[in-house]
Formats: C-alpha cells, structure tokens, sequence
C-alpha cells in the first residue's frame, strides 16, 4: 500500500476539518489519564504525542488565523457595501426605485411584486 503525503495538501484542508483536528488532537493530548487508560490511548499518547502535539498546534493556529481573517474580510465588505449603498440607489431607474419605495413602505418591508418582471 502506498500513501503519498505532501505537508501543503494538509494546510489546503476546509476549515471545519482543521477544527475538527485541533479538537480530537487537544482531547487525547488535554485528558486526563484514567479517561485515555479507559479509551486505550495511554499508549499511542506516549508513543506519539509529539506528532499529536504539532498537529494541535498547527490546525489549532490555522484554524484560528483563518476565522479572524473571515472576521475582518465580512466587516470590511459591509463596509464597503454601506458606503457605495447610495452611488447604487442612484443608478436605479425611476422604476426599480418605486419597487424599492414599494417594498419599504409596508411594516413588514415585503410587498406583492410580479415575478415574470426583470426589475423584480
């Protein structure tokens, strides 16, 4: 059986994988001793625990730099979206700006609108 591993197919892994290898890697590296005894993990803990300790730390600082950077990318696009909202209200035509008007002039902001319109 041959497996290839190259380390960059490892940081190209979703997010939610890399959290999901900082959490299995943070439990057997964080238990205490009688809960890995009773998992029979004592042994691989002893053997590998280095290994399990880079993996931790590595998906651990990815994880975590990815989501911050998702925190600032979303703040800086609603930024933007809310600073060019008006130069975009004013491109509408007279029509697509009545079906605005229309829709925010209920409580609820929603109106009957016919689908088949291209403005809509």
């Amino acid at each position: 059986m041959n497996i290839d591993f190259n380390v960059t197919d490892f940081f190209k892994l979703s997010t939610k994988i890399m959290a999901a290898l900082s959490l299995g890697s943070g439990i057997i590296l964080f238990s205490p001793d009688s809960i890995i005894e009773k998992m029979y993990l004592d042994s691989f803990r002893t053997n590998y625990g280095f290994t399990i300790g880079i993996v931790f730390i590595t998906s651990f600082t990815i994880t975590i730099t990815i989501e911050i950077f998702k925190y600032f990318k979303n703040k800086r696009a609603n930024k933007s979206f809310l600073d060019t909202a008006g130069e975009r209200l004013g491109k509408l035509s007279n029509y697509q700006k009545v079906i605005v008007y229309k829709r925010y002039e209920q409580d609820n902001h929603t109106d009957e609108l016919p689908l088949h319109v291209g403005a809509v």
